[in-house]
């Protein structure tokens, strides 16, 4: 081992204990370029607090390394910092973190659990390139630029949060993660690069926003499974726009969605007043709800409420369509109920009496907490019923 003020350089494998462990000193600071790099022996590492950077390649190719904590006081982890340790299961990037360098974690083959902290400004080139073990990636909001190739070939991701402050998704960004099946890029997204989810072969709902400025050339390309393209937020001209961004043998695939025309992500807690978000609602899956306070009308079940009985008649054959049926009967279990507060001799009453209570008004269909929880939480689900109900060819608000 050897220390030259306050920095780590060189740690051989006779520095290593028996156990697999290495203690680093309390007195360094740093952790210098290839200074573990190879150890075969080491399995556990605890790096100490204090330590505020970790050198390009400073454990490449520790192939064992299967267990390692990263302090709050490490700001930057430079390129290749721990490339190729492919016995590292699980990953947590510190609060203090800001850069993860090109090829960090690239080759983290064993990587299943990944934690990025908001901290975090930059995930550079390919820096976790080839971790085919992730199955479940969220971006943290503090990333506006996803970096070339950061995480292609991370062929078992299932599961891809990309937040709000993502602006630039750059080339092969996710090339060939292969098991994406949907896919959502937030509004915020205006650059697509080129090759960005080319070869994502099991990719078959994507939903964009018509923010989107530049798709590049073959972003998609191999994505064989893609059967709808949702364009979201779309102005007047809108979908058009997509389309002619696209590929020609993609366009067809571009269906509009209004503003409101998905759940409301945000509003996953069942207190929340409305389950749907549709200020100027456009298709009847985007106009359903009256925001109310009764829309938790039994324990384990959610009234979702409807202006019109066409709008519910429609929702209800979207809903049977899904086989959402959560253990009840479809027909009892969307059934649809009127919950209209009128009154024939007196309407003007009728409507100070419900708006004083606060109550709904409408035409309701109760489906459990599970399958709404279903439909918040599952893309997927989400999609499917989207796709039922626009198959069915909603009348328009």
């Amino acid at each position: 081992m050897k220390i030259d003020s306050g920095t780590l350089t060189q740690v051989t494998d006779q520095d290593i204990n028996p156990d697999g462990t290495f203690v680093i000193p309390s007195a360094v600071r740093r952790i210098g370029g290839y200074a573990f790099y190879g150890c075969g022996a080491l399995t556990t590492l605890t790096i100490p607090n204090g330590v505020t950077t970790i050198d390009d390649a400073a454990f490449a190719n520790c192939s064992e390394l299967t267990t390692l904590t990263i302090p709050d006081s490490v700001i930057t982890i430079a390129d290749y910092a721990f490339v190729n340790c492919r016995g590292l299961s699980m990953l947590t990037i510190p609060d203090s973190v800001v850069t993860i360098g090109r090829n960090a974690f690239s080759g983290c083959r064993g990587l299943t659990t990944l934690t990025i902290s908001d901290s975090v400004l930059t995930i550079a080139n390919n820096a976790f390139s080839d971790c085919i073990g992730l199955t479940t990636l969220t971006i943290p909001d503090s990333i506006t630029t996803i970096g070339r190739s950061a995480f292609s070939d991370c062929i078992g991701l299932i599961t891809l949060t990309i937040p709000d402050s993502v602006t630039t998704i750059d080339r092969s960004a996710f090339f060939s993660c292969s098991g994406l099946s949907t896919l959502m890029i937030p509004d915020s997204v205006t650059t697509i690069g080129d090759f960005a989810f080319s070869e994502c072969k099991g990719l078959s709902t994507l939903t964009i926003s018509d923010s989107v400025r530049v798709i590049g050339d073959d972003a998609f390309d191999g994505c064989n499974a893609l059967g709808h393209i949702y364009v979201s937020q779309a102005q007047e001209g809108g979908v058009e726009k997509i389309q002619d961004l696209l590929p020609a043998h993609l366009r067809d695939k571009v269906v509009a969605v209004s503003p409101a025309g998905r759940l409301t992500k945000s509003a996953r807690p069942l207190d929340k007043l409305g389950l749907f978000d549709a200020p100027e609602p456009a298709l009847p899956l985007a106009t359903l709800l009256q925001e109310s306070k009764k829309q938790i009308s039994a324990p384990g079940q959610v009234q979702l409420i409807f202006k019109t009985h066409a709008d519910a008649q429609a929702m209800q054959s979207a809903l049977e369509q899904t086989g959402m049926q959560a253990g009840a009967s479809a027909a009892a279990q969307y059934a649809i109920e009127d919950i209209s507060k009128t009154d024939e001799i007196n309407p003007a009453a009728s409507a100070a009496s419900a708006a004083a209570t606060d109550s709904p008004s409408g035409y309701a269909i109760k489906i459990s907490k599970a399958e709404y929880n279903q439909l918040m939480g599952d893309d997927l689900a989400y999609d499917c019923l989207s796709q039922s109900a626009n198959d069915r060819q909603l009348p328009q608000a």
